[in-house]
């Protein structure tokens, strides 16, 4: 099968016929936002969608993002702090590496970033409405 038979196809808009799919980014540093950027064209709209910064967002997921924002800027400036900053930083950089895909082996199990993620997804429901709105359009859905 083809990607052509899961994901929506529209060659009426101005997405030149590309494959149609909901493109989330985040505001948590450039890298995030460049790494979305190539999948424009396959964007639903043309549009990338910014999941810590949207219309009609809920104050609790606001609070979410700014206070996760706010930690990774304060180890940012705190990596300065000679010796201790250095090490601490280090340490947070370590938590939240995603590990090489080579040599092959089992990475399924989740990593403490995600258990973490995971958590406040269930604790708060954190970006449920967002899903909410993106599940009223069914993109990707399957091509008939």
């Amino acid at each position: 099968m083809t990607n052509k038979n899961y994901i929506q196809h529209n060659h009426n808009n101005h997405n030149h016929g590309y494959p149609k799919a909901w493109v989330v980014s985040v505001d948590m540093g450039y890298g995030h936002q460049r790494a979305a950027f190539p999948l424009k064209k396959i964007a639903y709209g043309g549009k990338i969608i910014n999941a810590s910064n949207y219309a009609g967002m809920p104050r609790s997921d606001r609070k979410t993002w700014r206070e996760s924002k706010k930690f990774y800027e304060f180890m940012s400036r705190f990596k300065r702090i000679p010796v201790v900053g250095e090490a601490a930083f280090n340490i947070y950089d370590k938590l939240q590496e995603i590990p090489s895909f080579y040599p092959k082996r089992d990475l399924s199990d989740p990593s403490v970033q995600i258990e973490q993620t995971s958590a406040l997804i269930k604790k708060r429901e954190w970006g449920k409405q967002l899903i909410h709105t993106l599940n009223k359009k069914k993109i990707p859905r399957r091509a008939k």
